[in-house]
């Protein structure tokens, strides 16, 4: 973000990937005062890596989503039993804290966005210097809304937003995508398309 700035712009961004991501995490978050780390615990292992690199830093405090889905399979939920065990283990109590966030209403409709945003407002206490959000496994209907309520503190608050994802060419889990049985805004990004005058605008879905 850039000083005087009202909005983020990709010409502020660093990017890191590989080894200097790493890096990147282990020394700038290491050394900063107060960190908001925020990411999900679930059935890919590979949301377990980022945590890991910080688990022994005083200075961090974990928030994890645990996107709850109906009609999972009896083995899918046990793997995510064993990686929030695992995380309950490695982090420290009082640094950790475990949300459970409906992804599906009763009714079908997809709230993930709404009900996620709602859960994390009061993790951005004041004086964070730095938000961290661990996309790993994260739904893109939770992640996208997080991001962009992060951003938005950011702006205010003056801290440092980070967006983290790791991945692993050696997959433990074959995973599929399900498609929503009707196209629907993300929470937060319908921009002006709710307004009356734009009730006639052609629209295009396009598969995110």
């Amino acid at each position: 973000q850039h000083p005087g700035m009202n909005r983020f712009s990709s010409h502020c961004c660093i990017a890191h990937c590989y080894a200097d991501a790493r890096d990147c995490v282990q020394g700038l978050l290491r050394a900063a005062p107060k960190v908001l780390f925020i990411g999900t615990v679930g059935i890919d292992a590979n949301s377990l890596y980022y945590p890991m690199l910080l688990a022994d830093t005083p200075n961090v405090e974990f928030r994890f989503i645990v996107e709850q889905r109906p009609n999972v399979s009896a083995s899918l939920i046990e793997l995510g039993d064993r990686h929030r065990a695992f995380l309950e283990h490695e982090i420290d109590r009082s640094r950790r804290y475990f949300h459970d966030v409906s992804i599906i209403s009763e009714d079908g409709a997809t709230v993930a966005g709404r009900n996620a945003v709602r859960t994390a407002e009061p993790w951005f206490h004041s004086g964070l210097t730095d938000i961290v959000i661990d996309a790993t496994g994260m739904s893109r209907g939770t992640c996208f809304p997080i991001v962009s309520q992060a951003c938005q503190i950011g702006i205010e608050s003056g801290a440092n937003v980070h967006l983290l994802v790791a991945s692993s060419y050696h997959r433990t889990l074959k995973l599929r995508t399900e498609s929503n049985d009707r196209a629907d805004w993300m929470h937060g990004f319908h921009g002006e398309m709710g307004n009356d005058q734009m009730s006639d605008a052609f629209k295009l879905w396009v598969p995110q």
